[in-house]
C-alpha cells in the first residue's frame, strides 16, 4: 500500500487507488487514501489562495507614482481580486470542513477590511484570528506564532480608526515583543525572514498610519524605529534568508520620505 505524503505525486495516488480499487476487500484502504490525498489536496488549494491574495494586496500596495485617479483605479481592482480570492478560500474552508483554517481566513478576511477602510470590522476579524492562531496549519507543522502578525495589525487598525494613543503604545510593545518574546526569539532562529517582514511591518504601518491622521508624535522616534527595521532587513552574516526583502526596503524608502516631508 503507498504511504500518502506531501511529496507523493497525484499520479502516483489515483495509480495505487485504481489499482486497491478493483482488489475485493481493499475498499477500507482506498477510502483511507482517497481522505488522506484530500486533506493534502485540500491543503494544497487553500494555502494557494492565501499566496493568491497576497500577491493582489502586493499589487494594490505598489500602485503609486502612475497618477492619483489611475492608482486608484489599479488599488480598487486589486482589492477587489484579493477579496474574491479571499471569499473563494472561505468557501472551501466551510464547505469541506477546514476550520483548521480559520486563523488564516480572519486574518486575510481582517486585512480586506483595513483596506477598505473599515477598521472596527478589521479588529473585530483579527481579534477572532488570534483564537484560532495555534490550531493554524503552520503552528501544528513549525510553530509559527502568526498571532505576533496579527496583534501588529491591531495596533495599526486602531490608530487608524481614531485611537491614536493606544494603537501607537500598542505598536511600540509588539515592536519590543520580537526581541523578547520567546516564542518570537525562536521564530527568529527557525525562520528570519519571516520574523524580519513581520517585525519591519510594524514601524512601515504605524508610521504611515500616524502621519494619515495627522497625528502628533515624535518623528525623531519614528525615525528610530524604521532605522531599526531598515537594519534587520540585512541579515547577520550566516544567517540564510528565503527573500530578497525588496518590497520591506520600498516601503521603508516610501515612508522616510513621507516623515521627513512632515511638520511633526
Amino acid at each position: 500500500m503507498l504511504r500518502i505524503t506531501r511529496s507523493s505525486s497525484p499520479q502516483e495516488i489515483t495509480e495505487e487507488i485504481k489499482r486497491l480499487r478493483e482488489q475485493k476487500g481493499k475498499e477500507k484502504e482506498v477510502l483511507n487514501i482517497i481522505h488522506k490525498a484530500r486533506v493534502f489536496g485540500e491543503d494544497f488549494l487553500v494555502d494557494l489562495f492565501w499566496e493568491e491574495a497576497l500577491v493582489y494586496q502586493h499589487l494594490l500596495m505598489n500602485a503609486d507614482g502612475k497618477g492619483e485617479a489611475e492608482d486608484k483605479i489599479i488599488r480598487k481592482k486589486n482589492l477587489i481580486e484579493m477579496e474574491k480570492t479571499v471569499k473563494l478560500a472561505k468557501y472551501f474552508i466551510v464547505r469541506y470542513d477546514l476550520y483548521r483554517w480559520s486563523h488564516r481566513l480572519y486574518r486575510f478576511m481582517g486585512r480586506v477590511e483595513d483596506f477598505k477602510g473599515n477598521y472596527n470590522r478589521a479588529l473585530n476579524y483579527y481579534r477572532k484570528a488570534l483564537k484560532y492562531a495555534r490550531e493554524d496549519p503552520d503552528y501544528a507543522k513549525d510553530k509559527l506564532p502568526r498571532w505576533l502578525e496579527v496583534e501588529a495589525f491591531i495596533s495599526f487598525s486602531l490608530i487608524m480608526k481614531g485611537g491614536v494613543s493606544k494603537g501607537y503604545k500598542l505598536a511600540l510593545e509588539i515592536f519590543d515583543k520580537f526581541d523578547h518574546d520567546k516564542e518570537a526569539r525562536q521564530l527568529k532562529i527557525n525562520d528570519y525572514s519571516t520574523w524580519a517582514i513581520w517585525k519591519s511591518g510594524i514601524p512601515i504601518r504605524t508610521i504611515n498610519a500616524l502621519l494619515d491622521k495627522k497625528a502628533i508624535f515624535n518623528k525623531m522616534e519614528g525615525l528610530s524605529l524604521l532605522e531599526e527595521a531598515e537594519s534587520i532587513l540585512n541579515p547577520p552574516k550566516g544567517i540564510k534568508a528565503w527573500v530578497d526583502f525588496s518590497y520591506r526596503k520600498e516601503e521603508i524608502e516610501a515612508v522616510l520620505k513621507r516623515l521627513d516631508g512632515s511638520s511633526n
